[in-house]
């Protein structure tokens, strides 16, 4: 089964991180750590030459300066398309060359000397709130477009403020806004329910973060059992959703 994936490291993860999953699935990145609104704006006019970028920084900047997740996504193809929205709190959109994109890490030590205006575009939650809706709307409606015959899925993820460390003793994840953002990502998610065909979520307070994991510690890197639980709920629902309830 082949399935594509716009979201953040919280679905890369259950797929990446887990044996099962590599082979029973087949998966491809289209839109990673950026935001819908960043997705759903017009292409640049002007081309950039990305030749010098390594293969993930050129995948990631070609998708917010001429937002091919479009054609990525129909070349694929996928039977399922799995969406989450941690990017959305993570990051902002900014403006950039008549378009927007997503002001994350790796777009800036790229684009810093090109971005004169790092403001993010959005002043507070609610003007934020109601353009990442009509972004989201759009975003899943062209995706239903592309490839009618595929299962739209919300990975309804959490941000985490706690990890494993080393020791297996956990920890509380710094992050100032936490609460602030967690409490967006979930106000999102109770919205993306209404546009996705199924659901997959678990109760955050039951997972961590980890110390160990290979991308280190932040508030979207589950720890391994995470991954795991989450690829045999993604199984249960798709089972669910072509048989009827499983008892």
């Amino acid at each position: 089964m082949k399935i594509g994936i716009i979201g953040s490291e919280a679905t890369r993860g259950i797929f990446l991180f887990n044996s099962i999953g590599t082979t029973l699935y087949k998966t491809d990145i289209l839109s990673y750590q950026t935001t819908c609104i960043s997705n759903v704006k017009p292409p640049i006019k002007k081309g950039i030459d990305l030749t010098s970028l390594s293969a993930w920084d050129r995948k990631m900047i070609e998708n917010n300066l001429y937002k091919v997740w479009m054609q990525r996504l129909k070349d694929f193809s996928p039977s399922v398309v799995i969406f989450d929205f941690v990017s959305d709190v993570m990051y902002s959109s900014i403006p950039y060359a008549g378009s927007e994109i997503t002001k994350n890490p790796i777009i800036l030590k790229h684009f810093k000397n090109d971005l004169a205006d790092q403001a993010s575009i959005h002043l507070n939650e609610e003007t934020f709130f109601s353009s990442w809706l009509a972004a989201a709307e759009l975003l899943i409606k062209t995706a239903k477009e592309i490839c009618p015959k595929a299962l739209i899925v919300l990975h309804s993820a959490q941000l985490l403020n706690t990890y494993v460390d080393k020791e297996g003793i956990p920890r509380k994840v710094r992050n100032n806004d936490y609460e602030t953002k967690n409490g967006l990502l979930a106000r999102i998610n109770i919205e993306a329910e209404r546009l996705a065909d199924i659901t997959i979520k678990s109760d955050p307070l039951k997972f961590h973060g980890q110390e160990l994991h290979p991308w280190g510690i932040g508030v979207a890197k589950y720890e391994t059992k995470y991954n795991t639980h989450m690829l045999g709920v993604l199984a249960n629902k798709l089972l669910e959703h072509k048989f009827g309830e499983i008892e």
